[in-house]
Parts: C-alpha cells; structure tokens; sequence
C-alpha cells in the first residue's frame, strides 16, 4: 500500500542521457524505443572507453618524453665538463611541442632519441680523447657509467674513480661520505640522473684530491644547491600535481569541445613535466572546467525532466507538461491515468535533498458523496496508485534516474490531499469511450 511517499533521486548521467536522446527521436511507445536508449548508451559507454584508452598512450608518450630529456640533460652535463672548450660535445635539446597529440608527442620523442645517438656519440668521441691524453684515466667506461648511473652510490663511484690514488682512498672514501649525505634527499629513483650540470660541476671537482678547505667550501655550495633543487623539484610535483587534479575535472565531462580538448592536452604536458603550469594557464582551466560543469549539470537536469515525462507518458500515464527546469529549481507537475477520474498523483521535487515526492489528490467537487465513501475511494486511488509504482521506478533506472525510498506511508494512513476544481485542468481528458471501458479505481467496490 502507499500513501504519501518520499524518493531519494540519483541521475546516472551515461544512462540518461542516451535515453533523453532516445526519447527526442522516437516518439512510439515499446521495444524499439527502449532498445535505442540502450543503443545510445553502450555508444556513450564506447566513446568513453576509447577516450580514456586514447589519453593512457598520450601519458605513456609524455612520460617517455620526459625520460629522454632527462637523459639528454644528463649528456650535456657530462660533455659540458669533459670536452675541452666547455661546449663542444653538446647537443641542443629539440624543441618541445605545442600540443599533446599522438603525432607531436611521437615525433618528439623520436628526435630527443636522435639527439640522444648524437650526444652519446660525441661523449664517446671525448672519452677516447680523454683516454689518449691521460694515462689511467677513467676514459669511456667511466664516462659511460657517469652518464648512466643505476643509484646514488654508483654515481659517486664514477666521480670518484678519476681522481682516486692510493694515497687519497682514505681521503676520497670520507669526502664521498658527506657528499653522499648531501644528495640524500635527491636520491630516490630517477633523481640521481636528474642532476644539474651546476652540481654535476662541483661533483666532478670534488672528485679530485685537493685542499680540504676549498672542499667545505664546495662542499657548502653543493649543500645550497640540493636545497633549490630540491625546492624545485617540490614546486614542480606539486604543478604536476595540479595539472592531474584538473585533468580529471576536465575528464569527467562529456561530449566533443574543442575548447576543452585543447586545455587537455596542455595539461597532459604539464602533467608530464613537458610543460610549465603557469597560475594564468591553472586559472584558464579551473574556469573552463567550472563553466563547463556548470553547462553539463544543467543539460542533466534538463534531460531528467525529458526523460522523467516521456517515462510516464510511456508507461500509460496522462502528463502535464513538465518544466525543464523541474530538477533545477523544483516545482509540481501532476500525472494521471483516464480510468482515475478526479484523482491525480501531485509530483513534487526538491532539488536540495535530491527527492521526488508523490501523492495521490483528489479534485473537489467532482463526485458528490458522503464522507465514508470518500475514504474509501481515496483509499482504493492510493493502492491503485501503489501498483505502478514498482514499474515505474525499474523504468526510471533503467533510463538513468535510479530512486531510492526515504519515507513511505500505507495507504489511508494520511488523507488524500482536495484540490480545487479545475487544478487538474492541465491533464488531457480521457474519451467517453476510454472512460466507460475502465471505470475509476476509486469507483470499485470493497471485497
């Protein structure tokens, strides 16, 4: 039985808006619209997929990206400090592209590779240089595991073994120490290839023997160096940070914008490190996602007063025509069925707590009858009333508005609410002919 009855409402935004899509296009009633609102969702779900596939290979590029510029950083650095006029070995890192495509981010990475054989093969070209000119030197292989270091400790080895002797072991090994407690905070995965040419400088010169004075004082000016990198480093994972937060605002809408494309892909680099995120390019992007939220929730709540009558009006019920705005501001629409007579359900909602109420009323003055009779009719609308409502709650689910009972009264439990003569006026009258072949609920007579 029900009286009165209260229902949390949750629209599931994919579902709904296939349906409201279908429920525009097709204006017949049964299996043909109900099959195109499931066409138009798993065509909704598909896109989403292929969307999100689409931007893992982007990440995956950008990510790749970075590497490479890591590790051509890493090249110059080291051809910086071993060629003889400081610049010679160096190669020129490619210019970063302006977008997060597939076809950019693929090209770019195929040129920091280019640049990577080239960088590679001129510090090879200064290492057997370097071979030739100095007896015992570290030559190729302790450039190459310079310029590939696995941890903190093999880097320090490679710095290390170009000026170790003997005799400076011992003093090397203590040096090694601090400069190891140094970089600690820099240490973990790939920041150790990440080093600054500037502290890779101070690294190669305290790799050779030399006045402990003049070693604290580098040593002091390596310590000032890890704490900007290290802010830095900060400063950008927090900005990459960023840039992941919006990005998954800006994933969460739906449909084709070219405006919100474009911010993605400047996000993508910037997620990626490929990309300064500015607090004008952040302010850009929180606007538009706002903006664009804002647009969406709209055409959802829209959509849910489209879908809301057409499931109705489907399911066998005379609608009054309902305000698009109904799950925006809320309001009242009434719906009835031509064997109900001078009964109605009132639909009421709030869009504040997400509910949809409805009760039965009843229009004054249409029947004249005593008080008992009354009751019982209002009782009989009530149950019947309480019948549809299984189906149309499976209706609406099944079209993206899933209903949830938060409060439920039995039939007769409250009184049926009298209208005025003539609110009821909005519903379509039923035909003489309809009317006499399914007499009104309230009009039968108890078992």
């Amino acid at each position: 039985m029900s009286g009165p009855t209260t229902l949390e409402y949750l629209i599931l935004q994919s579902a709904l808006l296939g349906a409201e899509a279908a429920l525009r296009a097709a204006r017949e009633i049964g299996d043909a619209r109900d099959q195109a609102v499931r066409d138009a969702t798993h065509r909704a779900a598909q896109s989403l997929r292929m969307r999100e596939e689409a931007r893992a290979a982007l990440r995956h590029l950008a990510t790749h990206a970075r590497q490479l510029e890591t590790a051509l950083e890493r090249l110059n650095a080291l051809a910086s400090l071993h060629s003889q006029d400081g610049t010679g070995a160096v190669v020129a890192m490619p210019a970063r592209p302006a977008n997060a495509t597939h076809e950019s981010l693929s090209a770019y990475a195929a040129r920091l590779e280019q640049a990577l054989e080239e960088a590679r093969a001129r510090l090879s070209a200064a290492a057997a240089r370097m071979t030739k000119a100095q007896a015992g030197s570290a030559g190729a292989e302790g450039l190459d595991r310079l310029a590939n270091p696995r941890s903190l400790d093999e880097l320090l080895d490679a710095y290390l073994a170009s000026g170790r002797s003997a005799r400076d072991d011992a003093r090397l090994a203590e040096r090694r120490a601090r400069i190891a407690r140094l970089l600690a905070p820099l240490a973990a995965g790939e920041s150790v290839e990440a080093l600054p040419a500037d502290m890779g400088a101070l690294l190669a010169e305290l790799a050779r023997p030399g006045e402990e004075q003049r070693a604290q004082a580098v040593e002091l000016e390596l310590q000032r160096l890890v704490a900007r990198e290290r802010t830095r480093r900060e400063a950008a994972a927090r900005a990459q940070g960023r840039a992941r937060e919006l990005l998954s605002r800006l994933d969460a809408l739906t449909g084709e914008d070219a405006e919100v494309d474009a911010m993605r892909q400047s996000l993508e680099l910037a997620a990626a490190g490929l990309m300064e995120l500015t607090e004008q390019h952040e302010a850009r992007a929180q606007a538009l996602a706002e903006a664009r939220q804002a647009a969406q929730a709209e055409a959802v709540r829209k959509a849910a007063a489209t879908v809301l009558e057409g499931t109705l009006a489907d399911l066998g019920f005379v609608v009054e025509p309902i305000s698009h705005t109904l799950f925006m501001k809320g309001g009242v629409a009434h719906f009835s069925r031509p064997e109900w007579g001078e009964y109605a359900v009132r639909l009421r909602t709030s869009p504040a707590d997400a509910t949809l109420n409805f009760n039965v009323v009843r229009e004054a003055g249409a029947t004249a009858t005593d008080a008992a009779s009354a009751r019982l009719r209002d009782l009989r609308a009530e149950q019947t009333w309480c019948e549809h409502i299984p189906r149309l709650t499976q209706a609406l689910e099944a079209r993206g508005i899933r209903l949830k009972t938060r409060r439920l009264l039995g039939a007769g439990e409250a009184p049926v609410q009298v209208v005025p003569a003539g609110a009821l006026s909005g519903l379509a009258k039923p035909a003489a002919d309809t009317r006499a072949a399914q007499p009104a609920p309230a009009a039968r007579e108890a078992p």
